[in-house]
């Protein structure tokens, strides 16, 4: 098992993901609290993130949205700015910071959870399929960008997974 640093949102949640991680190998684990929406939560999140696992993390898992409904004239300007900076530019922020570490060792490998919106579409989920469309862009022009490196970059594309997402209409 690895070590694993936790950042998320909400801390409560994450306890009981390390608690899962625990029971089934991981050696440590911490939750921290952190807001990948801020342009200082990159680097806040990433220090947090060494200072608990004691050193560069060699791999990073990078799972978080948001996902606002609705077709193109029903969503609103603002919407679109919360749903790119949550889910492009968060993704962004955080691989920014990691990867100079990664290049430097050699190794790691980066991996953003992305959705089966990414490469598909679905009706009344234009910002969210729009900015997972984007992330699977920058995810794999950075792939492209890290041949030769030993430094890996991917994405998963899951479909349905239960989230409070599920929840709207």
């Amino acid at each position: 098992g690895s070590a694993l640093a936790l950042l998320g949102r909400d801390v409560e949640r994450l306890k009981t993901v390390a608690e899962d991680a625990r029971a089934t190998g991981a050696p440590a684990t911490t939750t921290m609290a952190a807001d990948l929406r801020s342009v200082h939560g990159f680097g806040a999140a990433w220090a947090q993130a060494v200072e608990a696992l004691k050193g560069e993390p060699t791999d990073v898992v990078c799972c978080h949205g948001i996902g606002i409904h609705g077709p193109a004239e029903s969503v609103s300007l603002q919407d679109f700015d919360a749903c790119f900076e949550v889910n492009v530019r968060g993704v962004f922020g955080l691989l920014q910071v990691a990867l100079p570490s990664m290049r430097e060792r050699g190794s790691g490998h980066f991996v953003a959870v992305s959705s089966v919106l990414g490469r598909n579409f679905s009706n009344d989920r234009v910002l969210y399929c729009g900015s997972k469309f984007a992330l699977e862009g920058i995810i794999g022009a950075t792939r492209h960008d890290l041949k030769g490196t030993g430094v890996k970059c991917s994405t998963v594309c899951p479909a349905g997974i239960d989230t409070p997402w599920w929840d709207k209409p």
